[in-house]
């Protein structure tokens, strides 16, 4: 959980101003790890050509150090006057060799925090944290050059003298064949709640000659972790003050690429830890466990957790109440709707009663309650599944590896239907986020205090749409000016996950209107104050329309003449987000003499080819969904040219394996016109390792398509 987040469960933090940049710390913090005696950091260390061969940087260490403890802090914060603060050191050190220029340039530049605090009411400390960062460079010849942190300088948006402030420097002198080393040093406290997890990354974009991670515990403090996609296990010890400690070190790590298609939370190797204040008496679930360091516990612990916090989770607001009584209003001319349908009414009025009350802001778990309790108060009933369910996006781990309740993302759950909050402008209700479709959501039937801990979820998937389900369709008219430009009139339909490509085509108060009209609020109880003038939103729409479209064809228009939205795919009966727009394209036509020569590839979506290492694969492709993106362009031919048939013919092209299948098919219609049908389709979200080779054919065609040009010849 985010420090803010996790103030703002009893107060509204506020920043306190810090003083410059601490440079006792930052002596402190050299001296600290500059004086380590690890022998693996050796700038002379031999590494392998087998290891060397291709990598444009070799790791000869990367080390991390953890130190968590607990101190009991006289406090006004609590009755007792006292409180259990944990505490945190974090040392992460790295010695690199660099191998060739794009190393250079990846470590050249480093950024930096400076320190963070947190006063409750202004008044009451409730965390803190110092930062500092050090470097040296190994000169082949043994010169060793320290990075002043003096170069420093501020990039962070607030004055000299604020709080969270971030810093740049550069590594003066880098070159290929050096050894960087360098580090950076955290101190943390926080009062009564849990510090925020630690990712362990066990793979990375460079080869690894010796990671090594220590630990060391207060036993009081609950220490969770989990070892992901293959990362090792860790072995606990006791040490003489009575810690519990563990030590990790693995040698010759290759290098994972970590580019495109890629999901790293699922497909490389990581150890995620919690540290939990579970001997606090403000904030923890009741199963929490005792101190400890505790490892790959089973996905029913946490669940039991979840379970807990549900049934702990409180309110009193007048957001249901209000969303109830919207939905009984539209029910008195809308008397034959079944309970899917009210359903979905229920769930546009509880939004609406969210979004238009500045006063009461929610988060994810206390929206997904008070939504099923206003189901079950409208007795909108689904035998044995209106509940709360957890998932996670396809970007995460799944959800039965989270390591705390607070891990997963909280949703209603309506028959096999999920609604989400915070709301998803441009998702009709019940119509979840691409990073969802066919992911595992543990639900629980119950709600608030029938909720029993002791029994388990039930289990089961957000339904996955096919590739024809997450789709583009675009049909564009398109005429050759007398400038040699192209004047383009498309019609835009965006199914499912597509929809994403353009969000903020609906602003929340746009939504607001929309959800207005359809709950049919009498005009004289709707929201004014925030309503935006027509013309500027158009205006904003249109700058908007310049990036999707770049984004879209690789190209960014001219010019934009008119955007037309249609529909805008949020409302129940919308599937599509649908919009028409004429725009000016410059530079995809030249002439050879007479003739004209389009580059008319370039209107077929954006499709770049796969280069260098990323066309390399060592275990599956991960997509976030299946897509599929269909045109249909029509090219009007000038009067008094023609297209040659060859022309004609090189724009046909047919790729079609167990990945999916480019297409496009060229012909002239009645009007003599060309008409050039294009279709990209990748069929599942996974595509194993053996049909890789597949997957780059249909993504080869697709990009070689973009650059095909048209012939049109003066007769």
């Amino acid at each position: 959980m985010k420090y803010r987040a996790v103030i703002l469960l009893i107060a509204i933090a506020a920043a306190i101003p810090a003083m410059a940049l601490n440079e006792k710390f930052f002596r402190k913090a050299d001296e600290k790890v500059w004086t380590m005696n690890i022998p693996e950091f050796n700038p002379r260390t031999e590494i392998p050509d087998s290891v060397a061969d291709g990598a444009s940087a070799v790791v000869i260490a990367d080390y991390l150090d953890i130190k968590v403890d607990r101190e009991i802090q006289q406090s006004a914060l609590k009755a007792t006057g006292m409180t259990n603060r944990m505490t945190r050191d974090k040392i992460r050190r790295v010695m690199i060799k660099m191998f060739d220029q794009s190393a250079v340039e990846r470590f050249t530049d480093f950024e930096f925090g400076d320190r963070e605090s947190f006063h409750l009411k202004g008044m009451l400390p409730m965390l803190g944290i110092e930062k500092a960062w050090g470097a040296k460079v190994h000169k082949p010849d043994g010169t060793v050059i320290d990075v002043d942190i003096k170069d420093a300088f501020s990039i962070g948006d607030g004055e000299k003298g604020d709080d969270n402030r971030k810093f740049k420097i550069a590594v003066p002198g880098l070159s290929v064949g050096d050894v960087l080393e360098y580090y950076y040093y955290t101190e943390e406290w926080l009062e009564e709640f849990n510090l925020p997890s630690v990712n362990i990354d066990i793979a990375g974009s460079y080869p690894v000659l010796n990671l090594m991670v220590k630990g060391e515990f207060n036993p009081d403090l609950t220490i969770e972790y989990r070892s992901h996609n293959g990362a090792p296990l860790l072995y606990r010890e006791i040490n003489e003050r009575g810690y519990n400690t563990f030590n990790l070190h693995i040698i010759n790590i290759p290098a994972v690429n970590i580019g495109v298609f890629t999901s790293a939370k699922r497909q490389v190797p990581f150890i995620s830890m919690n540290f939990l204040n579970n001997t606090s008496m403000i904030f923890r679930p009741r199963s929490a466990r005792a101190g400890g360091l505790y490892g790959n516990l089973p996905a029913g612990t946490y669940y039991t957790d979840v379970a807990n916090m549900l049934k702990a989770t409180k309110y009193d607001n007048p957001i249901p109440g209000r969303a109830i009584k919207l939905v009984k209003d539209y029910q008195k001319t809308h008397t034959d709707l079944t309970d899917d349908q009210l359903a979905a009414v229920a769930w546009i009025a509880f939004n609406y009663a969210v979004i238009t009350n500045d006063r009461h802001k929610i988060g994810d778990r206390l929206g997904a309650v008070m939504f099923c309790d206003m189901l079950k108060k409208l007795k909108i009933e689904y035998p044995d599944a209106l509940g709360i369910g957890i998932l996670t996006p396809r970007t995460d781990v799944p959800v039965n590896e989270i390591i705390s309740w607070n891990d997963p993302d909280y949703v209603a759950v309506y028959g096999e239907t999920i609604f989400s909050p915070p709301l998803l402008l441009n998702n009709q209700p019940g119509e979840p986020a691409g990073i969802y479709q066919g992911e595992m959501v543990a639900a629980f039937p119950a709600l608030g205090d029938k909720i029993d801990p002791s029994k388990q979820p039930v289990i089961f998937n957000v339904k996955s749409l096919k590739h024809t389900g997450n789709s583009t369709v675009l049909s564009t008219d398109v005429t050759i000016e007398e400038d040699d430009r192209l004047r383009l009139s498309h019609n835009m339909k965006l199914y499912g996950a597509q929809k994403h490509n353009v969000a903020g085509i609906t602003t929340p108060d746009e939504w607001i209107m929309r959800a207005e009209e359809f709950l049919e609020i009498p005009e004289g109880k709707r929201v004014k104050s925030t309503r935006r003038d027509p013309e500027g939103r158009q205006t904003e729409i249109k700058k908007a329309m310049f990036d999707w479209i770049e984004n879209s064809m690789g190209t960014r228009p001219e010019s934009i003449e008119k955007v037309e939205i249609l529909s805008r795919g949020n409302m129940p009966g919308e599937t599509a987000i649908e919009y028409n727009v004429d725009c000016v394209m410059d530079g995809l036509v030249s002439r050879f003499g007479n003739d004209y020569n389009v580059n008319i590839g370039r209107i077929f979506g954006r499709n770049p080819q796969l280069e260098g290492k990323d066309r390399e694969r060592s275990f599956d492709a991960m997509l976030t969904v299946p897509v599929q993106d269909s045109y249909i362009v029509t090219l009007h031919i000038p009067d008094g040219y023609s297209v040659a048939p060859e022309s004609i013919a090189s724009l046909n092209s047919r790729v079609i394996n167990l990945a999916g299948m480019f297409y496009s098919d060229a012909h002239l219609n009645e009007t003599g016109d060309l008409v050039i049908q294009s279709r990209v389709q990748l069929k599942s979200n996974i595509v194993p390792l053996s049909h890789w080779s597949e997957l780059l054919a249909v993504l080869d065609a697709a990009a070689l398509f973009n650059d095909t040009s048209v012939i049109l010849s003066k007769k």
